[in-house]
């Protein structure tokens, strides 16, 4: 009996964005990446695009794409963050789809937890995302945590779903078509039942099976390909069941488990070669299979909370990192919080939304085509077809208006109830977008929202006795990011003093009117008349600022909306800056724009940390030659006292920590130009090793990576015997001191050129069968799969 297989990967990540910036932050626990998205881009999605299954000596054998032979959803706020910032990688995904791609709720809600209407727009949005990305409406939705109620059902059906996925724990009880309920016998897995509703449709469910899911996710199955291929075995023997349907978390392969991406591709590539076994999508199994049972679901149940879906409003016990001590009694304040508010922010949007809106919910599940692609004509379009009055000032307060809606969604993304204190990452994240709505909202309304909205937070304790509770945690992590018109026309002020402009900071635009620059000794002043506009809801300001840098890192930014009196004061404080006189400079400025100035510290976190660290770089830069100084003319004293077994003064250390340093970077930066770099970063190693120095090789081993890649790449299109000498003298002599880089794009590359028999018999034809064997030997790839015994016995 011909056997079926069924991976699927639910790849997600968060909303992650600053919602103020439309911007992902530095988050600090993905070091030494900028933030997780891109740690997760570099340990999951982009290594299952080219997944390598090894042989037994650790040689590449086969190169995989994970993605084109699994079943898979991608989270719509993942894929829109690597549209932007991900595009090879985005685009190669979107590019592995051939049937076998689902669609995802839009941004995680809790299904059963939402309204009715919230969970119609969400649906909406995730199939309109769907299509604009795959170029076709979705057959299948993923729920997030597999959430589900009955009505959460009929908003699929009604919106044109036809199947979803469940735990065999979520059915309850099964019967054949049209016979008799019975209870569900929980070893049927990976199965097809037809769910009917309520409403008169009905929706087709996949159970997938439980234990090699499980297996796969938390009892490390993963770390051995033949064992997660085995156990394939093992479970058809034990079910008698002619199709095995996995489900976990996408994430599993390669970002929780290192290398899981592998071992998948290990299993893919073993069970393509065999003909009792096939991989196929859930669409084809659903199109192969018709339903044999119908079933009744377990009320409001889910995948990751084996008390339904208490895990997002109460402390259940379930919950991820923390301590053993930990609760999570923070969920049900959280909650409550965050479902008050939704309801106040429903209820602004309602009754201020038929002030300019034909119909506020039917444009809020259109709004989705300007989130999908926001510009210019996709904004006009949608103010077209949805607004009472088309004219500047209407434009603003809809945008305003979804945006505070779009916000209020956000607001209740699962991850933020999902981990172990209120403190984490996720949760700050859905207070950020609580906090952008709330300002949105008080655009329109009287009362105080914040304080209120604060006061309920003051309930949900967190575990860590310094973050105190939700409200200082707002406080304290929420409130440093707000980004308005006014502070992009000071963070506009610090790029110019630093010699840096931007008129594009974020999501505003800067359009200057006026602008005067001087400058005196160590201080420098820029005046300006400037328009900020709103990229996201096209609200307009015009102000007018003085920026002041006095002593290299003291910066003070007086601004005020602009009137006439910034023309009648703007010559006479340049003049005072020229005298110089700082201190009617400064009196002219308190008299005119208040007493009130911004500082440094009044910048966005990353914006701060990049003008600090251009700052201190250009003040360390000054001492350059005197650390140079000192380590060249100490080096022989120095290598003396290493070599009898001394400790470096503290002097000598520094001075030559850095210059080596300074050295490795700078010769590194010239590989491209300079035949003698390989030599020269061997000689820096060399040096720093005899005084037991250890240098900051990552930025320069991702540079070798990048420069071997790019030798790779050039031989393949102009196969060269000399050329290629050259690629394997430089790798043996980095590997010969010990200076190993990662390979493994060079090696794909490779591995994937001479695939092609014609490209490979063309290469050895030129370079000869053992410059050909040296350079697969250095790059590690097997020749096992590889024919190429033509050309070799003819050699």
């Amino acid at each position: 009996m011909k056997k079926y297989l069924i991976i699927h990967g639910h790849f997600y990540q968060p909303p992650r964005e600053n919602p103020w910036t439309e911007e992902v932050g530095k988050e600090q626990s993905a070091f030494p990446y900028h933030n997780w998205n891109k740690r997760i881009v570099e340990e999951c999605y982009s290594p299952n695009l080219d997944a390598i299954v090894l042989d037994e000596e650790k040689n590449l054998l086969d190169v995989v794409n994970n993605f084109q032979k699994i079943n898979f959803n991608f989270g719509p706020t993942l894929l829109s963050w690597m549209e932007k910032n991900e595009t090879e990688t985005y685009s190669r995904i979107l590019n592995s789809e051939k049937e076998n791609a689902i669609s995802q709720v839009y941004n995680h809600i809790i299904m059963p937890l939402s309204t009715r209407r919230d969970m119609r727009t969400e649906v909406l949005w995730g199939i309109k995302d769907f299509k604009y990305r795959f170029g076709k409406k979705p057959k299948g939705m993923w729920l997030p945590e597999t959430a589900v109620s009955s009505e959460t059902l009929e908003v699929l059906a009604e919106c044109g779903i036809e199947f979803t996925i469940l735990a065999p724990h979520q059915i309850r009880i099964i019967r054949k078509i049209k016979g008799e309920y019975t209870k569900k016998d929980i070893e049927k897995t990976s199965e097809i039942y037809l769910v009917r509703l309520n409403n008169g449709k009905s929706i087709k469910i996949v159970s997938y099976d439980n234990s090699i899911s499980h297996k796969i996710s938390f009892e490390g199955l993963l770390h051995s390909g033949d064992s997660f291929y085995k156990d394939i075995d093992n479970i058809f023997n034990k079910t008698k069941n002619n199709v095995l349907v996995i489900a976990t978390d996408g994430e599993i392969y390669g970002h929780h488990h290192r290398f899981g991406e592998m071992a998948l591709a290990y299993v893919l590539n073993s069970i393509v070669a065999r003909t009792d076994i096939e991989i196929i999508t859930l669409n084809e199994y659903l199109s192969m299979k018709e339903p044999e049972y119908e079933a009744e679901i377990v009320e409001n149940t889910s995948w990751s909370c084996i008390h339904g879906i208490d895990r997002w409003r109460n402390d259940c016990g379930c919950s991820t990192g923390g301590k053993p001590e930990w609760n999570q009694k923070w969920r049900k304040p959280l909650r409550e919080a965050t479902d008050w508010l939704k309801c106040i922010l429903d209820e602004i949007f309602e009754n201020e939304g038929r002030k300019y809106i034909h119909d506020v919910w039917k444009a809020r599940d259109n709004y989705v085509d300007v989130l999908i692609q926001r510009s210019e004509n996709t904004i006009s379009d949608f103010i077209d077809n949805n607004s009472i009055i088309k004219d500047d000032t209407n434009t603003v307060k809809i945008l305003k208006l979804m945006e505070m809606q779009r916000n209020g969604l956000f607001m209740l993304t699962s991850c933020g109830w999902f981990f172990s204190d209120i403190s984490g990452l996720e949760s700050v994240q859905i207070l950020k977008y609580a906090g952008r709505a709330i300002e949105l909202a008080q655009d329109f309304i009287d009362r105080n929202l914040e304080d209120e909205f604060l006061g309920m937070l003051e309930f949900a304790k967190s575990n860590k006795n310094e973050e105190e509770n939700g409200a200082v945690i707002y406080k304290k992590y929420v409130k440093p990011l707000i980004l308005n018109h006014k502070k992009t026309i000071c963070h506009y002020g610090a790029f110019q003093l630093i010699d840096n402009p931007r008129n594009d900071l974020f999501s505003f635009a800067v359009t200057e009117l006026d602008k005067n620059e001087s400058s005196m000794g160590d201080m420098s002043m820029i005046s300006s008349h400037s328009i900020v506009k709103s990229l996201i809801t096209k609200e307009q300001k015009e102000f007018a600022m003085v920026a002041l840098r006095i002593a290299g890192i003291d910066f003070r930014f007086s601004i005020k909306e602009y009137d006439t009196f910034f023309e009648d004061i703007k010559e006479e404080i340049s003049k005072r800056f020229t005298e110089p006189n700082l201190t009617e400079v400064t009196r002219l400025l308190d008299h005119n724009f208040g007493d009130e100035y911004f500082t440094l510290e009044a910048l966005l976190p990353d914006v701060k940390e990049e003008i600090l660290k251009l700052l201190s770089e250009d003040i360390i830069e000054r001492f350059k030659d005197a650390y140079n100084t000192v380590y060249e003319e100490n080096k022989g004293v120095m290598e003396y006292i290493s070599k009898i077994g001394g400790n470096l003064p503290d002097g000598f250390l520094i001075a030559a920590r850095y210059s080596l340093n300074s050295k490795l970077r700078d010769v590194s930066l010239m590989l491209d130009e300079d035949e003698n770099s390989i030599n020269e970063i061997v000689f820096v190693k060399n040096e720093a090793h005899k005084l037991n120095i250890q240098l900051d090789e990552k930025k320069i081993l991702k540079r070798l990576s990048k420069y071997f890649t790019k030798l790779i790449i050039n031989f393949i299109k102009n196969p060269q015997a000399e050329y290629l000498k050259s690629i394997i003298s430089k790798y043996n002599n980095l590997e010969c001191n010990g200076i190993g880089f990662d390979s493994r794009e060079a090696q794909i590359h490779f591995y994937k050129s001479i695939k092609n028999q014609g490209k490979r018999n063309d290469i050895i034809k030129i370079v000869g069968d053992d410059l050909f064997l040296s350079l697969l030997r250095i790059l590690h790839i097997s020749n096992k799969t590889i024919k190429f015994s033509s050309m070799l016995k003819s050699t």
